[in-house]
């Protein structure tokens, strides 16, 4: 050890001993190292992401998402019963596992617990640095199960029928399900979550619920706190993955705005009503856009507000057919395709990264969507060419 601290000690007197040219290629060398070293440190970085997203990626790649397809869809669409069609979407590769003669909301019940679960097996398996993008997205399903809890229960449904609707996912477990479906009133439900993360979102909105006596409120105040765990995912997920995260944060941000104005002004909930409970302005509509539309007196002000920013072409078809119907079921079809061909987008950009996984939820949920408008039309013998119009559609790229 003496000898090895000897030669270094000397090292700079060999050096000042050495020749220029001697010097100038020695440094040289050692530059040569170190930029091979940052060289393939950035490469062992990328290999390792890719490693990393390799497993969790082919499961989502081995499921897919056939019913945004065009074929399947039609299929199952054409079927003579529900038997037939639910026949058909297993054969496409959905596992609804539905009963003997099971109704239209039975097998939504079914397509739902797959979903969820499927949410919670990504979450488990992606990469810690990614884990809490995943982990707010399900708080976000958790969310939407709230939700409809509160709509039944403020709908004054029975007990048992609440019961058998709620499905648990992420933290909301089986038990508290249970004891939500037994609650004899929208403030018990808000009572039950007051220990869980939305427990003081929901308290703050509950006095404006009982002002209004709708729910909207409530739903508008979950939203701010799951869009709220969506925005502090992006400070605790690695770097790497911020510029897909972010992508489809701005994307979801835009679509929850714009659903919120929809329902808002359908509901005629005035102006500052409608604004307190807007997202922040995302990447297509800033926060001076949505208090403009906020403030329009009408829906078909607002619609007509929308049309003028050109959006999307899809969206500015289905405003056009809103403005004509009244209905905004084509509108909410084409802010699914829009958030569809965002995630796409980022799939491909970003396939060796989280990108697959974005897009197979986001299309997944799009896909369960489809099989209940398509298994509701044919419980209530809607023609199979309406039912085909309301689907959403994969667009095939060329």
């Amino acid at each position: 050890m003496s000898a090895v601290t000897e030669i270094i000690g000397e090292f700079p007197e060999l050096l000042s001993a050495a020749p220029a040219d001697v010097i100038l290629v020695v440094f040289g060398l050692l530059a040569l190292v170190v930029v091979f070293l940052i060289k393939f440190m950035g490469y062992f970085r990328i290999v390792m992401t890719i490693a990393q997203f390799t497993y969790p990626n082919a499961f989502v790649t081995v499921r897919g998402n056939p019913l945004l397809l065009e074929e399947y869809i039609d299929r199952v669409a054409s079927s003579r019963d529900i038997a037939e069609a639910v026949s058909e979407a297993q054969h496409a590769g959905l596992d609804i596992g539905a009963g003997e003669a099971p109704s239209a909301g039975e097998i939504e019940r079914e397509l739902k617990i797959l979903y969820y679960s499927e949410c919670d097996t990504i979450e488990a398996v992606v990469p810690e640095s990614v884990k809490p993008l995943f982990r707010a997205y399900c708080m976000t399903e958790e969310g939407e199960e709230i939700k409809h809890a509160i709509r039944m229960k403020h709908a004054s449904q029975t007990t048992g029928r609440t019961d058998g609707t709620l499905i648990p996912v992420g933290s909301l477990s089986a038990d508290l399900v249970r004891k939500i479906g037994d609650a004899r009133s929208v403030d018990d439900i808000v009572s039950l979550l007051g220990a869980m993360p939305y427990g003081e979102a929901l308290s703050g909105a509950l006095q404006q619920y009982h002002d209004l006596q709708i729910p909207l409120p409530l739903e508008l105040a979950l939203n701010r706190f799951t869009f709220g765990e969506l925005e502090a995912a992006l400070l605790l997920i690695d770097a790497e993955h911020l510029p897909p995260a972010q992508e489809f944060v701005g994307a979801y941000v835009d679509t929850t705005n714009l659903r919120i104005l929809l329902r808002a002004k359908r509901d005629l909930l005035d102006a500052e009503t409608v604004a307190e409970h807007l997202l922040p302005g995302g990447p297509r509509l800033s926060t001076p856009a949505l208090k403009t539309m906020a403030e329009s007196k009408t829906l078909q002000e607002l619609l007509g507000d929308l049309e003028a920013m050109h959006l999307h072409t899809s969206i500015n078809e289905a405003i056009s057919s809103s403005t004509r119907t009244g209905s905004l079921i084509s509108l909410e079809a084409a802010l699914n395709l829009y958030l569809l061909e965002t995630v796409q987008n980022i799939s491909t950009i970003y396939r060796y990264g989280p990108g697959p996984l974005i897009r197979f939820l986001v299309a997944r949920k799009i896909e369960i969507q489809n099989l209940g408008i398509i298994f509701r039309g044919i419980e209530g013998d809607i023609p199979g060419g309406i039912i085909q119009g309301l689907t959403v559609r994969e667009q095939v790229r060329g």
